[in-house]
């Protein structure tokens, strides 16, 4: 049992951490950086794996009854259906160890041990080659044999076998061919001969090559058989490309908006293509084009913000990225506004406001959070015992929202100190006093949204985008909107891909698209679920809805407004964040 208690807790832990933590920040630290490969996505799939070499158990004993080198093989096959779930692989695998060995002292000894089960490998990015690690827990079988040599002429045998739940852990790394190399500690069942344990755990040395039966590659130009959207078959004979569903990607924040206008769209064209929508973060939408990720050939991206598409367009050109798509963007149309706006329980809301008026922190809105967070509430005239400031906001690695947070905390800090830069050693100070009040940070501000509303109190001030806030704030009591001073300005943008499976017909049908977006039908309906329109023609709309919301803090037009801040600090900001912070985490 207590073998039985390692394994599953090991296993468990190390997926669980590596799915929220390791694997992302190394993913998206590389990305930042420019230095990324989608090596492991990239190429084309190769379940199959078959691995040799030997076996080392860790017990003095068994190393003198059986020497110190087993025969060890392996099969394994990845389950792609987990591919949805986790950011690694889910491998079925099976091992087998064998070690016969004669000697004086001990007779004909026999150990083998035979397991099945499921493993963990989590990929780091990489130039060329990709180091991984993970976890594996399954059933195992050992069985052992001893005869020892006898004075009386009839030798003395025994044999056990031992069936239990075992595992492993696992480091390797693998070249883009193929062939891989890793190293194992198992935890192996024990048996007993003679009174005696033999102890079958230790280490194991492999080679192995990981290859696919299909001989197909995926590769930067438009694959022969297109895959639809959603669905789970392929046809057997591909229809025209041009008769596919048009995938849409778009981020999930402004689904109430887009999804009703998505079917109106299609009803008004019933029997032609239709436009099939997918809500994702920026981040993977940005992986879907520039690495054909996961085979959704969109033809159309609304990101949050036209931050990311500027940043697909450099990402594209850029000659250090290998496994590139072919995939670009074009001119954008910008189709939606908001802000970035603090949410808060009343109460506290009402004593940051007070404080943000004092002449301490006027326009100064980040310096009176870091005082709350390192100093607590009591210091600014609000109650001792609300403590220190906790604060929720998103990973910037995978989010605009708490990006467009570090833009402002820098341009607050850069007004207040001429000269000094995003590597400043006073500037890292400041932001690691800030991200002290942070416990955790969520993967998308959708879903950082969600947590707010379902545990209002979870946070002092939760980063969110006005339209999320306002949503949020409408449903569950007690909340209220604060617009930090400056606020930053977003854009959620729409623009057609440019990449091989986009045939003029298709981008035709996108700008179509685009074009009924930005009806003023259309727009309109941006106001109640949030968002305030692109178009300047319902300025009367906009502020008739947002003055009825001023109860929840709401502000019509904000008037203090952040200028926008080039891509390249953008990037700067979330690589110091990640190296500062989200490593650390």
């Amino acid at each position: 049992m207590q073998l039985l208690r390692t394994v599953v807790g090991a296993v468990l832990a190390t997926t669980v951490l590596t799915a929220v933590s390791s694997p992302v920040q190394a993913q998206k630290l590389s990305d930042i950086a420019s230095v990324e490969n989608d090596t492991i996505d990239a190429r084309f799939w190769k379940p199959f794996a078959i691995r040799i070499g030997g076996f080392l158990p860790y017990d003095s004993d068994t190393k003198n009854a059986l020497g110190t080198n087993f025969l060890s093989v392996g099969l394994g096959y990845d389950l792609k259906w987990f591919d949805a779930f986790l950011p690694g692989k889910i491998e079925l695998y099976t091992d087998y160890y064998k070690r016969p060995k004669n000697t004086a002292n001990f007779g004909r000894v026999e150990g083998t041990s035979w397991g099945v089960g499921l493993a963990s490998r989590f990929y780091f990015l990489e130039r060329g080659w990709s180091p991984y690690f993970g976890a594996g827990i399954g059933l195992y079988n050992s069985f052992a044999s001893q005869q020892l040599p006898s004075t009386t002429g009839t030798p003395l045998y025994d044999s056990a076998r031992r069936i239990s739940i075992g595992g492993k852990f696992t480091i390797g790394a693998e070249l883009k061919s193929g062939f891989f190399g890793e190293a194992d500690y198992n935890f192996l069942p024990h048996p007993s001969i003679f009174g005696s344990d033999l102890a079958m755990s230790g280490w194991t040395i492999r080679a192995g090559y990981r290859f696919s039966f299909s001989k197909k590659k995926v590769t930067k130009a438009a694959p022969a058989t297109p895959v639809y959207l959603y669905s789970t078959t392929v046809p057997s004979t591909p229809p025209p490309v041009d008769s596919r569903p048009l995938a849409v990607l778009y981020d999930g924040g402004m689904k109430d908006w887009i999804e009703p206008a998505g079917q109106i769209f299609n009803q008004n064209r019933a029997g032609q293509v239709p436009v099939v929508l997918k809500g994702m973060g920026s981040r993977e939408g940005r992986d879907n084009i520039l690495y054909d990720k996961n085979k959704v050939f969109p033809a159309m991206w609304l990101p949050s913000d036209d931050y990311w598409v500027d940043k697909l367009k450099r990402d594209a050109a850029n000659p250090e990225l290998p496994f590139k798509s072919g995939g670009t963007l074009g001119e954008s149309t910008p189709l939606l506004k908001s802000y970035i706006v603090f949410l808060m329980p009343t109460e506290k809301a009402q004593a940051f406001e007070r404080a943000m008026a004092l002449p301490t922190y006027q326009g100064k809105t980040w310096a009176l959070i870091r005082t709350l967070a390192t100093k607590g509430w009591g210091t600014v005239g609000a109650p001792a015992n609300w403590g220190k400031l906790k604060m929720a906001h998103t990973n910037p690695t995978l989010s605009n929202s708490s990006m467009m947070a570090l833009v402002l905390m820098y341009q607050e800090f850069a007004a207040a100190n001429p000269g000094k830069d995003i590597n400043n050693a006073d500037f890292k100070a400041m932001l690691l006093d800030i991200e002290s009040s942070v416990r955790s940070f969520a993967p998308s501000t959708a879903n950082l949204a969600q947590n707010v509303a379902r545990n209002p109190n979870s946070a002092d001030i939760a980063i969110l985008y006005e339209s999320e806030a306002l949503r949020v704030a409408s449903a569950t009591r007690g909340l209220r909107i604060v617009y930090p001073s400056p606020t930053a300005n977003v854009t959620v943008p729409a623009a057609v891909v440019q990449a091989p499976w986009v045939t003029p017909d298709r981008a035709k049908l996108a700008n179509e698209f685009i074009a009924y977006l930005s009806s003023d039908a259309v727009q309109e309906k941006t106001i109640g679920s949030g968002y305030r329109p692109a178009s300047a023609s319902f300025t009367n709309q906009v502020t008739a809805y947002f003055t009825d919301k001023a109860s929840l803090g709401a502000k019509a037009s904000p008037t203090n407004i952040a200028p926008d801040t080039d891509t390249k600090t953008k990037e700067g900001l979330i690589y110091n964040w990640n190296e500062w912070v989200g490593k650390k985490r």
